[in-house]
């Protein structure tokens, strides 16, 4: 069930952010591009599939889709981005929370 909940956030993520672009595609074709992404991060070839999936998702758009070739390199490195960043940020969250957390019980055991 949570795998399929990430999944489907993943599609969504990426179906929001070619409609940011206007880019017009379905939602199911995003669904299979960012599931072929995900597919393309497990290969051990670089650090999370760094460079592999923006390679990898964009020509499928281009090959696939007949997407013009700078949109579809737009929407992969801005979703990316997204991706990245959204990562970060609920680490920092997370983080700041445990550590005040923290702060708060050496503070009461001292």
């Amino acid at each position: 069930g949570v795998s399929v909940a990430i999944w489907l956030t993943e599609g969504f993520r990426f179906w929001f952010v070619a409609i940011s672009l206007d880019a017009g595609i379905p939602f199911a074709a995003a669904m299979f591009i960012a599931m072929m992404g995900s597919l393309l991060t497990a290969l051990p070839i670089t650090p999370a599939g760094l460079g592999v999936v923006e390679a990898g998702t964009t020509a499928v758009m281009v090959g696939v889709l007949g997407m013009n070739p700078a949109l579809a390199i737009s929407i992969v490195l801005l979703d990316r981005v997204v991706a990245y960043w959204l990562l970060i940020a609920i680490g920092l969250a997370l983080y700041l929370r445990r550590f005040g957390r923290e702060t708060r019980r050496a503070s009461a055991a001292a």
